[in-house]
């Protein structure tokens, strides 16, 4: 009779090999448009020296139907870039989303190596699993609150000005009037759920520049003022170390939000000659630890230990009443692979 143990195993090396195949089809894709990007980024070039007059081409030497079929030529090779742009960062974020996944699923296989679920085993599987869905839950929620009212205020005052429009024409140019910033901020909310799921600067830019951008967003939306100091010289990281060290950051700063009574947040990066070393603190309050995990109101802590053991890091959390919190993390290098792996 197959046990529990086996279907597990048998679950997990089929998700292993259907992972294997979804990252070299990302590798792929990515590799082809990027080659297309940097084809049509070509065209792009030459038709704007056309139009510049550069190119070795005399002034006026275009006709007016021609000149016109040059400017045509040269929104439509500028909208082509723009969806290969975004096809590039598409497949990016999907080569980073992959690799945080093996990780994970690494991470789990582990558990099951050498014994059945169960005891410590059992609660970290089950805790990755609630924390799994606990995020899910946040986004939607987000998503809800910050992006579908929004958007759903947007369709019903266009729709009041189209009514509007031929008994009361100063009514409808008012209406209108709010689109273009209630679009605004319709946008920005989207571009910062887009930055959370997955930041491209981290790709482009690394851990540091990401964390000072993102710092500075949630200062400007949610008045959380975080001093970043950073020790040592930074270096790169491999993508899914990037990321789970970004989403640390972020469950560090959604509890001083939600929890710490303090709108002040102070985040040190140090990279040491064994170790990086984080840390999230707060002059808050503080709370009992034990109290906190004893009640279950524990979530965002066993999310922010989870990730740190998936990329072979060690995690505390020091608080006591009156005396704040301080998340602590702590990444040996040995424990993290060559950037690329």
């Amino acid at each position: 009779m197959t046990t529990l143990l086996e279907r597990l195993r048998t679950h997990l090396a089929a998700a292993r090999a259907t992972l294997a195949r979804e990252q070299a089809e990302a590798a792929q894709e990515l590799q082809a448009a990027r080659t297309a990007l940097a084809r049509e980024s070509e065209r792009v070039a030459l038709l704007r020296a056309r139009l510049l007059g550069a190119d070795h081409l005399a002034p006026g030497a275009e006709t007016p139907g021609a000149l016109h079929q040059l400017l045509t030529a040269y929104a439509d090779a500028g909208l082509r870039r723009a969806t290969l742009q975004a096809s590039v960062e598409s497949w990016a974020h999907r080569q980073t989303v992959l690799a945080e996944q093996v990780r994970t699923l690494a991470g789990l296989e582990a558990l099951l190596d050498g014994q059945a679920p169960g005891g410590d085993e059992a609660a970290l599987l089950a805790d990755w699993l609630v924390a799994q869905e606990r995020e899910r839950e946040r986004l939607a929620s987000w998503l809800h609150d910050h992006v579908a009212q929004p958007l759903h205020h947007l369709v019903l005052q266009a729709g009041l000005a189209e009514r509007c429009w031929s008994d009361d024409p100063a009514r409808a140019a008012v209406e209108l009037a709010a689109v273009p910033a209630l679009a605004e901020r319709l946008l920005a909310a989207v571009r910062r759920v887009i930055f959370e799921l997955r930041p491209m600067s981290l790709a482009d830019l690394g851990l540091v520049p990401t964390l000072e951008r993102y710092i500075q967003l949630r200062a400007t939306e949610e008045h959380l003022v975080t001093r970043l100091q950073v020790q040592g010289r930074p270096r790169r990281l491999p993508a899914a170390t990037e990321l789970a060290l970004f989403r640390i950051v972020g469950a560090a700063l959604d509890n001083v939000r939600d929890h710490a009574g303090t709108r002040e947040a102070r985040l040190t990066v140090r990279f040491g000659e064994a170790a990086l070393e984080l840390a999230v603190a707060d002059s808050g309050p503080g709370c009992d630890l034990r109290l906190v995990e004893v009640a279950g109101r524990g979530t965002g802590l066993r999310q922010m230990r989870l990730r740190a053991a998936q990329i072979g890091g060690r995690i505390a959390f020091e608080s006591a009443p009156g005396q704040g919190m301080v998340v602590r993390l702590v990444l040996p290098w040995r424990a993290v692979p060559p950037p690329g792996v």
